[in-house]
């Protein structure tokens, strides 16, 4: 798939691992990024329940039981700026989300049950768990309000 929005350089690859271990904790399908700007993501973390002891430089994982699914995708991906607020930054090409319409930069104002405009903001999005199917309400760089229901695209 192609991923169409504003491009930013990274020299990094990522895959998806079977499986990853450390220590006696594993874990299976993970995204691995490699580059110079390698990092635990937020993905891997969600899967535990994390304490750091930042006296001793340790961290430590306990598993939660959160899985993650990795064989579908929302088919794009969401970022905020003060300027721009809850906007789409990027969309897969041959997403269903591509295929109906979603574009990078339309200004978010639904997804599900989160409301932007009366109460949620971005943080509520990055704990919220999408399903299958997908609400949306969107504004369009001609001031259009619209409604979309997508579903996951399958990788």
């Amino acid at each position: 798939m192609i991923i169409i929005g504003k491009p930013v350089e990274l020299n990094r690859k990522i895959s998806y691992s079977d499986s990853v271990r450390i220590s006696n904790l594993s874990i299976n399908n993970v995204m691995i990024r490699t580059g110079k700007t390698v990092s635990i993501g937020n993905d891997f973390l969600s899967r535990f329940k994390v304490t750091i002891d930042w006296n001793n430089k340790n961290l430590y994982l306990l598993k939660s039981g959160k899985a993650t699914d990795k064989s579908s995708t929302a088919g794009f991906r969401i970022g905020y700026t003060v300027e721009k607020g809850i906007y789409i930054q990027t969309v897969m090409e041959k997403s269903d989300a591509y295929d109906k319409g979603i574009r990078p930069n339309m200004k978010v104002v639904k997804i599900d049950s989160l409301d932007f405009r009366n109460g949620n903001d971005f943080c509520d999005y990055v704990d919220h768990s999408l399903n299958n199917q997908i609400f949306l309400e969107l504004i369009n760089a001609k001031g259009e309000t619209i409604e979309y229901q997508i579903e996951k695209t399958k990788l």
